[in-house]
């Protein structure tokens, strides 16, 4: 499921009477974690001002890896505050087809701004990062039979929704195995045989 996180170090602009007009980014960063079954095209970040007189439109400093432009993008270099609003947002495009499970993408966006245009308080630039998880599920139980002291118990699989690698393995875990939040993850060949796993050993006596 889409989870969203957002933080910042500076804390929000304040609304204080300055001279002249300030901008500054709602928050200094804000995260996305996706599995395959979320739908996500955009995401938006919201920029404030000091004033809510006449429509301005303010350049952007975008920076985003060429590896990851295929993913991410904006949809325009600037963004444009209504008359009337000390608020506009600033859309980033998204496209879940082209990202790869695991790999955190990332937009930095700035005011391109001067700097006595800067807020007091607010931070003046924003990290945007999206990062697509695995997305586990139930898949059946079985024994296993502990390689350290002989032991054996009942436990339950989870597998990647939709994953098989170029030789056709599949990515399976049992789930809390030495501990809450720690799990064994394995791979099975074709043939459902177990064949590689975390910590250089394979699960023995699964079924």
């Amino acid at each position: 499921a889409l989870a969203f996180t957002s933080c910042s170090d500076e804390g929000y602009w304040n609304k204080a009477e300055i001279e002249g007009t300030r901008y500054s980014f709602a928050q200094s960063a804000s995260s996305y974690s996706l599995t395959a079954t979320d739908v996500m095209t955009e995401a938006v970040v919201t920029v404030y001002r000091s004033s809510k007189e006449g429509e301005v439109t303010v350049p952007l400093a975008v920076a985003i890896d060429s590896a990851h432009m295929a993913v991410l993008s904006v949809a325009s270099n600037s963004v444009t505050f209504a008359d009337g609003s000390d608020v506009a947002e600033v859309l980033v495009n998204v496209n879940m087809a082209e990202m790869n499970i695991g790999t955190k993408y990332q937009a930095a966006l700035g005011l391109a701004v001067d700097s006595t245009a800067y807020s007091i308080s607010g931070p003046m630039a924003h990290t945007m990062t999206v990062v697509l998880n695995y997305n586990w599920i139930p898949a059946g139980s079985g024994i296993y039979a502990s390689s350290w002291d002989g032991s054996q118990f009942g436990i339950k699989f989870e597998k990647v929704e939709g994953y098989s690698d170029e030789n056709g393995y599949q990515l399976y875990r049992i789930p809390n195995l030495y501990a809450n939040g720690y799990h064994l993850e394995f791979y099975t060949d074709a043939a459902g045989n177990a064949v590689a796993a975390q910590y250089g050993s394979i699960p023995l006596g699964i079924s």
